[in-house]
């Protein structure tokens, strides 16, 4: 039981750095001014970091398999600080390239906070996952 209190504690703590870091992404790259222009240039700097690497293209996948995972972990030990600025430019493009996306297919204006629409989906998936997890511990615990 004090395994599954500490899981569930160390995923809080990890809840809310994610929902803090979305928050951040998207107030800058709205503050930033010309949201086009914004995409650009994080496009171009994703290019330039992965131009950079020089690690097997497969690492720029988005299926994850154990190739890819291999080509992570080769590239992170060849050149840890260039793979980690890529896979953070890469992430902010992700999040920014989903968030247009559903500003777009829902027709919100350009500053609907999606930080927060994501922050209550995560927490609705958190609460029902936690919850129906700890079914198996109180059954197997005798309670």
């Amino acid at each position: 039981m004090l395994a599954l209190a500490a899981g569930i504690l160390g995923l809080s703590i990890v809840s809310l750095q994610l929902g803090k870091r979305w928050r951040r992404l998207e107030k800058q790259f709205i503050e930033a001014g010309s949201l086009a222009i914004q995409y650009s240039l994080l496009v171009a700097s994703v290019e330039a970091l992965h131009r950079n690497l020089r690690v097997p293209t497969d690492v720029l996948s988005d299926q994850v398999t154990l190739q890819t995972v291999s080509s992570y972990l080769w590239s992170f030990a060849v050149a840890p600080r260039a793979t980690s600025r890529y896979h953070r430019a890469l992430s902010r493009l992700r999040f920014i390239e989903l968030r247009a996306r559903f500003v777009a297919r829902y027709n919100l204006s350009a500053d609907f906070p999606f930080w927060a629409y994501l922050n209550q989906c995560k927490q609705h998936v958190f609460v029902s996952e936690c919850s129906a997890g700890s079914r198996p511990w109180r059954d197997s615990s005798g309670q």
